[in-house]
């Protein structure tokens, strides 16, 4: 999960498209707790994207 710096499994059907951009979630509720907190929590998952994506 990019916005804990983490890699981790997704369900393809629990997802969020926020202002453009698709993320992925393990769950429908992880989902709903990101988009809560949007704002920060993408902001953290740009950050950790570019370690996490060289894994």
């Amino acid at each position: 999960m990019a916005a804990t710096g983490k890699a981790a499994g997704v369900n393809p059907e629990a997802w969020k498209i926020i202002e453009g951009e698709l993320f992925l979630h393990w769950d429908q509720k992880g989902g709903e707790n990101f988009a809560a907190k949007a704002d920060s929590e993408v902001k953290k998952a740009d950050q950790n994207w570019g370690k996490l994506n060289k894994e």
